[in-house]
């Protein structure tokens, strides 16, 4: 046997998802794929029997009888029959027989996973056999490198323990690594959601650079960028509102979170600039799991999950996944409960060897007390100084969530990397919410309550059809995307309300209220306002991107959508249109290093609204231009991603509440008029992946200044838009495993900072008041102990110097409650089971 090392530069097209820009060591021999080197853990002789058969096919039964999890792409193995398998031998020994004849050679990511890859060929046609290459645990950089995916899903990032991720195409519709992709990004990571606890969409706002919830009461409200995120897309379909009826994202059930940062026009069509949450979900693996855990908090908080997943066939070509949670908590203030669970099934079926079918179901329930408006200032503005426990609500109130979900996948491999995918979802949601909130009684002193009863229904259905693949043009490779989505979306909403004039209850002193309030007799009381019949929201978009390869390190990214929207106003009677708008998007990058980019994009702003004005006509639509520049950076193959960019926001037309109504036309609904012109602008920094060896972070700094340039109220120029939400922001979380004979414990951290936040307003004695929030940091730690290969406890200590600071203020005195406090020092002891 003749064989020689060489070292050859390997750069591999976007959708070859395993491997993106890497070197591949390789060996010259005359014999077929043989493992030269294996880690340790994967050595143990295992009992095969495995027949020749299609290689798809084989590769499933060797991955279910040798525990290994193997990556491979579609157009390389299909069409292609394994060699026998017979006999005890190590997992990498019966991988290399396997494929024996097939052209084809594995090189190892993690001691139990490996990649399938094309073995190169020399000038004189003979096969270049690569060794094995060890990139995880047990030898190589381990830190440097992703595992495959064990799911359908290609760019899944569950069991790759990263902070980060290969792949993602929540920007452009197009699959692409994080440094080509011409805007500021995050990916939570399976694992990032595991090491901060992460449970719901509030969760994610904390932990994502760039991001703060701002709602001063129960209500989720995302910001970014000075703007509003108001929709929430899963898998790629705008499936939410975030506002009253939403469910929060229950995250038991997703592999992964990507946050765009900045106007999102082609993934939606409309929206405001802030940014796009798009959630993905878990697929089913193609080996039998188990991962469970149960923790226990203060506030009397109980959580408890269960996930199994595995092939349902012999030949593993039917797999499902199983997912159920549940969290009965309580909370820091009086009389807190926040109740959720959900049950998630999904199954994929192989029904040819390039056609994979995935459908599924979910249900999720959420049940909490509003807190709603939060806490009231005192009568000039002032911070009243309660105790952190206080909730002037009453023991009725509650806030029910429901969404069931039935959706299917349908992914069809043309070969070559072409493929048509489809995305398709029903959904019923109904929200119930029963609460109070506190306005000022000047009359008796103290405060009273207002109550508000609504009951909604929404009904949707969406899909989205797409075609995607690579072409050659010019002696050059580019990669294309085309498609078209539906969105339709009917809603129904009985609305009460009372207190404005009598309160339900007045005199109210905050620090010694008993929570007595009468319930009130919703059936006596006639509608305050009612949509209905339900009203019909309907969108009908078409898009194309496409990225081209200018030169060998510059890259043009184009994108265009059309979109048609019909929306029936509130009573059914009225329609809003807007037919065929035109959304654009483009992106240059320039890869100006081997580690380096640099990029500038463009794209514009567009949302219809639904608000009128005082003579009832529409106002016009919300529209502007996004700016990013920007410098991005990929090490240790990928494990690290950094990025630094400056941009710019510019919006017209923004609603802004109408303080005298007195000529509004459309009562009871309220008139609102165009707020002019307003600027965002700022830096935004973020890191996120391996430093070194068993050592994840993911942190970001994000400064943004918004401000009006234009208005019909001239004092308003100069001005910020709204100074409840903070300049800067910086976050970081980090986990680190110590090394040698310590490396059972894995410890963690985070940290949360804030500039100040005010609100200045007119108090109850007509002269204007300042709250204020000065800027505040929170430290949370965690440690994380292996008991077994299969077990671990994890101790979580939040906001570790207990911290007092009000995590949201409002209005001022004149209108009531405006401020809600932080979590005080918590804890939650957990044990995770792995199987």
């Amino acid at each position: 046997m003749s064989f020689t090392v060489c070292v050859r530069p390997r750069l591999l097209t976007f959708s070859r998802h395993l491997m993106l820009a890497g070197t591949a060591l390789c060996l010259v021999t005359t014999n077929p794929a043989i493992a030269q080197t294996a880690p340790a853990s994967s050595a143990s002789a295992r009992s095969f029997n495995i027949p020749a058969q299609p290689l798809r096919d084989a590769l499933r039964q060797l991955m279910q009888q040798g525990s290994l999890q193997i990556g491979f792409e579609a157009a390389d193995v299909d069409g292609k029959t394994s060699s026998p398998v017979s006999g005890s031998m190590s997992a990498g020994e019966a991988l290399s027989r396997l494929l024996a004849g097939s052209g084809l050679t594995f090189r190892y990511l993690t001691a139990g996973s490996v990649v399938i890859e094309r073995a190169p060929q020399s000038a004189d046609g003979a096969i270049q056999l690569g060794p094995v290459r060890v990139e995880g645990e047990g030898g190589g950089s381990g830190y440097a490198s992703i595992a495959p995916s064990i799911t359908s899903d290609p760019d899944a990032t569950e069991n790759t323990r990263s902070f980060t991720t290969r792949i993602m195409s929540s920007a452009t519709h197009l699959p692409l690594t994080m440094r080509e992709t011409p805007q500021s990004v995050t990916v939570l990571t399976s694992a990032r959601i595991a090491a901060d606890n992460l449970v719901d969409l509030v969760d994610v706002a904390m932990a994502t650079p760039g991001l703060r919830r701002a709602s001063n009461d129960a209500r989720p409200n995302f910001m970014s960028r000075g703007f509003a995120i108001d929709t929430l897309t899963q898998d790629g379909i705008v499936s939410e509102y975030i506002g009253d009826e939403d469910t929060l994202g229950n995250l038991a059930m997703q592999d992964r979170v990507e946050i765009v940062r900045g106007a999102t026009g082609m993934m939606q069509g409309s929206g405001n600039p802030a940014g796009a949450i798009n959630m993905i979900r878990k697929r089913p693996t193609s080996t039998w799991q188990f991962k469970g855990a149960a923790s226990v908090g203060s506030w009397d908080d109980y959580r408890a999950m269960a996930d199994v997943s595995g092939p349902l066939t012999k030949d593993g070509r039917v797999r499902i996944r199983l997912v159920g949670s549940f969290q009965d908590a309580g909370n820091y203030y009086d009389l807190a409960f926040n109740d959720k669970h959900l049950g998630y099934v999904t199954v994929d079926i192989d029904l040819t060897e390039r056609t994979t079918l995935n459908i599924g179901y979910s249900h999720v329930y959420s049940n909490r007390n509003m807190s709603w408006g939060g806490l009231p200032t005192s009568y000039d503005g002032s911070h009243l100084d309660l105790p952190r426990s206080t909730f002037i609500g009453n023991e009725w109130e509650y806030d029910k969530n429901k969404a069931d979900t039935f959706y299917l996948s349908l992914i069809h491999d043309f070969g070559a990397d072409w493929k048509l995918s489809f995305n398709g979802a029903r959904v019923k949601r109904s929200y119930d919410m029963l609460a109070t909130w506190v306005v000022p009684t000047p009359d008796v002193g103290g405060y009273g309550h207002v109550w508000y009863k609504g009951v909604t229904s929404r009904r949707q259905i969406a899909g989205d059809l797409k075609l995607s693949g690579p072409v050659s043009l010019l002696g050059r490779e580019h990669d294309l995307v085309i498609g078209g989505t539906f969105n339709r979306q009917t809603r129904s909403t009985d609305e009460w309300m009372e207190g404005w004039d009598a309160p339900l209850t007045s005199g109210v002193d905050p620090l010694t209220w008993n929570h007595a309030a009468p319930m009130p007799d919703v059936s006596s009381t006639s509608r305050w306002y009612s949509y209905y019949p339900r009203t019909p929201f309907e969108q009908i978009s078409v898009y194309s991107a496409g990225r081209f390869g200018l030169a060998a390190s510059l890259d043009l990214l184009l994108g265009a959508r059309l979109d048609w929207f019909d929306r029936v106003q509130p009573g059914g009677t009225e329609s809003y249109s807007v037919n065929g708008h035109l959304t654009k998007y483009a992106g240059l990058t320039w890869k100006f290093a081997r580690q380096h980019s640099a990029y500038v994009s463009y794209t514009d702003v567009f949302q219809p609204q639904s608000l009128r004005g005082l003579d009832g006509n529409y106002l016009p639509p919300r529209a502007g231009e996004n700016y990013e520049i920007g410098v991005k950076g990929e090490y240790l193959d990928g494990a690290l991603n950094g990025s630094i960019a400056l941009f710019r926001v510019e919006e017209s037309n923004r609603p802004a509440y109408l303080t005298d109504q007195s000529g509004c036309t459309i009562a009871p609904q309220a008139c609102f008029g165009a707020a002019g012109l307003v600027r965002s602008e700022g830096v935004d920094i973020e890191l996120q992946g391996a430093l070194a060896e068993g050592w994840q972070i993911g942190g970001g700094f994000t400064y943004s200044n918004v401000r009006y340039r234009k208005d019909a109220n001239p004092v308003n120029i100069g001005k910020r838009l709204d100074a409840t939400v903070p300049t800067t922001l910086f976050k970081l979380s980090t986990q680190y495993t110590l090394p040698g004979s310590l490396d059972r414990l894995t410890l963690g951290g985070r940290i949360n900072w804030q500039s100040k936040m005010y609100w200045d307003e007119e108090n109850a004695y007509g002269d204007i008041a300042r709250n204020q929030q000065n800027a505040y940091l929170i430290a949370d730690l965690s440690a994380t102990y292996r008991l077994t290969d299969h077990l671990n406890v994890k101790l979580d200590v939040n906001n570790v110097f207990d911290k007092t600071y009000y995590s949201a203020i409002g209005y001022g005195g004149l209108y009531g409650a405006s401020e809600m406090f932080g979590e005080p020092r918590n804890f939650l002891l957990t044990v995770s089971a792995n199987f």
